[in-house]
């Protein structure tokens, strides 16, 4: 890796350990206040949404054809200024869309998605979960923009947002304490909106200038037909992510209480490796697939490499060391031996998901960079239904920890496949 890109990769990896720790200060705090009871496993299913959205984007659902767009646009200003606006009232329409389907169905998703529940509780997430729709606009919005700014070579200050999220929803749990889950949701998509006034400041400070959804001389039908051509193959398939983790709610709403809650808490922990260098690593490198593709394959191979050699020790560690690193995290208020140990065993599953899934994300990109997007769907959907299929015959031989090593499994198969 060279010396530009090892500094970029430095300064992205130092704000998403800072973001993965705040991530992690607002699940302790949560699992703290909460445990793991029936408020616990219904604002945590909730959570679901903003969660997906965060995979959506990680996945690439704006950066995989944004990022290419905007790399080959740069040198016209004019032209690059257009295509955002383009994109971003595009998407922030698209957004409002779903947000508002989303609300109004929101009893029969809740009752789709976890029908273990009891009505109290699925009535209580419903009101929850329309709250928390707004997240899903403000999301796409602040892909947009973080998209652009890291085609121009700016990747450190927009990772702040999503730092400035868990702010605001840890300050809203402390505030709030055990209770009014509703408003807590609101919290949440007050969280994103505060991302999202951060990153246009970033891109005033881009002299990106700002243009509303009725300026004129700024839309461009081509351009964002452009942009939905190449989008569609990542969206249709990164549309279907959600039936794993609803395949899982589905199944661990039947297991013991506290279990739905726990997968969250999991997903915590795996996370801060993930996002500190895997989706770090593959954010820095796809501008770089996008500009010189004659380049990229010896590219992908230099940065594999150092993903074997910092990443595999880790995957290990996790493995041996699971009921530990529950329990430092989390192990203390209500959260007891019950749910540290449920914690531990999804967890070691889980960690040999984690190198496998690193390396899809390079390899996907290298693949959008090149206009493959039909290739990286297919096999991700083969790896969806693998994984939803694993999970059910897992979690009935193995409890709730079978959808981690379901997820193990399709994550292997998925990277081989690419």
């Amino acid at each position: 890796m060279n010396s530009g890109l090892g500094r970029a990769f430095g300064a992205l990896a130092g704000l998403t350990l800072l973001s993965r720790l705040s991530g992690f200060i607002r699940v302790a705090v949560f699992a703290a206040l909460f445990g793991g009871g029936r408020e616990a496993d219904v604002f945590l299913a909730v959570m679901l949404l903003p969660e997906m959205m965060y995979r959506f984007v990680s996945e690439g659902l704006v950066s995989g054809s944004a990022v290419p767009l905007f790399v080959r646009r740069l040198t016209d200003p004019q032209a690059a200024h257009s295509l955002f606006w383009t994109i971003f009232w595009g998407l922030t329409g698209l957004g409002t869309l779903t947000a508002a389907l989303l609300a109004v169905f929101a009893d029969s998703i809740c009752g789709f998605m976890v029908p273990g529940f009891l009505p109290e509780s699925r009535a209580l997430m419903a009101g929850a979960w329309q709250r928390i729709t707004p997240y899903v606009i403000f999301s796409l919005q602040a892909a947009v923009m973080t998209a652009y700014l890291q085609a121009a070579g700016h990747f450190a200050l927009p990772a702040i947002g999503p730092i400035l999220v868990n702010a605001v929803i840890i300050a809203g749990i402390v505030c709030i304490g055990n209770g009014n889950l509703p408003l807590l949701a609101l919290i949440v998509s007050l969280s994103g909106l505060a991302q999202v006034c951060w990153l246009l400041y970033l891109m005033r400070r881009e002299q990106v200038p700002l243009l509303g959804p009725f300026a004129s001389g700024f839309w461009n039908g081509g351009e964002f037909r452009e942009f939905l051509g190449q989008t569609a193959p990542v969206a249709a398939w990164v549309f279907l992510l959600p039936i794993v983790p609803i395949v899982e709610r589905f199944l661990l709403s039947s297991q013991a209480e506290g279990s739905v809650a726990v997968l969250n808490y999991t997903d915590k922990i795996l996370f801060l490796p993930l996002g500190i260098v895997s989706l770090s690593l593959a954010s820095v490198v796809f501008p770089r697939f996008s500009e010189d593709q004659g380049k990229a394959p010896e590219l992908l191979i230099r940065v594999v490499e150092g993903l074997v050699a910092g990443l595999l020790p880790m995957v290990i560690l996790m493995h041996v060391s699971a009921e530990t690193v529950a329990s430092v995290i989390y192990a203390r208020g209500h959260f007891g031996a019950t749910e540290t140990l449920l914690t531990a065993q999804l967890l070691q599953g889980y960690s040999w998901y984690l190198f496998p899934i690193s390396t899809v994300y390079l390899l996907n990109r290298l693949l959008f960079s090149s206009n493959w997007y039909k290739t990286a769907v297919l096999i991700g959907l083969i790896a969806v239904v693998v994984q939803a299929g694993g999970d059910v015959v897992l979690v009935r031989h193995l409890g709730s920890a079978g959808v981690g090593w379901g997820a193990a499994l399709a994550g292997i198969l998925q990277m081989l496949l690419l």
